[in-house]
């Protein structure tokens, strides 16, 4: 009878311990399911917030030493339009000249990587190259655009210095990027009134040809379109915002100066400033155009000056705020 009971015992304590060390290892399991949901839960927060463009990591990249001042023709413009490319994927913008980002056509480029210090020899062209603008869009509710752009190419190497354009015009596309995720994530349920277009193009350093071959392209795909385009903008010692080349259509000038300046900058229209830059093409084809440049650029852009440690990004932060602020409230007559 106790050998009877010793043995029962012996059975019991057994059993008990195994369903302890079970227990044991459902437990642990549990907490590991639910570690791996929360992390899981903690990306798709992160995602969900949109938390994609760095506007200080976008420039410090366009004017690293690998993009070699973005000349076009040149392996550094090529990784430029490969970076960016691939953010406009990561935003979630919808393609509009074919499968991927790339708005394809041809150029001839200059021989070397850069201008030789402004002066270009005449035998200096002579290759024909596939240069890329890059172009995405938030499909609205109309066939009408808003068409915001900035360029990505700089003027390269300079006497064996690398320009890197951080002002002229990282600053711009780092703008550029920042509107195309916040207006991505306002409009993630119901579609704007209309499309929201977003071009970095290239090859604006070599007479426009980026944005007159994107206007090319889409002659007559809408009804109407307007031109943001930002150029050379945060700008520590920038003075006042303005707009380069007015034209005799001043329709937005009044309005963007108004929201420009509810953003705290102070926009002054008459000023000396001349020059080129893609909104000029928009002008040409009869399209209502504004670009968005800081007053006093022409101290520093295409010098080697022209580095990451000049942008403030305070100033930066209501440019982008003014231009969202603009596409928010914008109703085409």
């Amino acid at each position: 009878m106790y050998r009877k009971i010793s043995i029962f015992l012996s059975i019991m304590i057994i059993l008990v311990s195994l369903s302890a060390c079970t227990n044991k290892t459902e437990n642990i399991e549990t907490v590991q399911d639910l570690n791996s949901a929360e992390t899981n839960n903690s990306i798709e927060e992160q995602k969900e917030k949109g938390i994609i463009i760095d506007k200080e990591e976008v420039i410090n990249k366009l004017c690293s030493d690998e993009f070699e001042g973005r000349f076009v023709g040149s392996l550094g413009n090529d990784l430029a339009s490969e970076y960016l490319s691939d953010l406009f994927r990561d935003i979630g913008l919808v393609s509009m000249f074919g499968e991927n980002y790339k708005h394809e056509y041809t150029q001839e480029v200059y021989k070397t990587a850069g201008l030789n210090g402004g002066l270009i020899a005449e035998d200096d062209y002579g290759e024909i190259k596939t240069i890329n603008n890059i172009v995405g869009k938030i499909e609205g509710q109309s066939n009408n655009a808003i068409v915001l752009s900035a360029h990505f190419d700089h003027i390269g190497i300079q006497d064996g210095k690398i320009i890197r354009g951080a002002i002229d015009n990282a600053s711009g596309v780092s703008v550029l990027l920042e509107l195309a995720e916040t207006l991505k994530n306002k409009y993630k349920i119901e579609k704007p009134e209309f499309d929201i277009i977003f071009c970095a193009f290239n090859s604006e350093e070599t007479g426009l040809k980026g944005s007159r071959k994107f206007i090319e392209d889409i002659d007559g795909k809408y009804n109407n379109l307007i031109n943001i385009n930002i150029d050379s903008v945060g700008y520590k010692d920038g003075g006042n915002v303005t707009f380069l080349d007015r034209n005799t259509d001043t329709s937005l000038y009044n309005p963007m100066k108004e929201i420009i300046e509810s953003n705290g900058l102070e926009v002054e229209l008459d000023t000396e400033l001349i020059g080129s830059a893609d909104s000029v093409e928009f002008d040409r084809a009869g399209i209502s155009a504004i670009c968005i440049i800081d007053e006093n650029v022409k101290d520093v852009i295409h010098t080697e000056n022209d580095v990451p440690e000049l942008i403030d990004y305070d100033r930066l932060d209501k440019i982008v705020k003014s231009v969202y602020d603009f596409v928010s409230s914008y109703v085409f007559n």
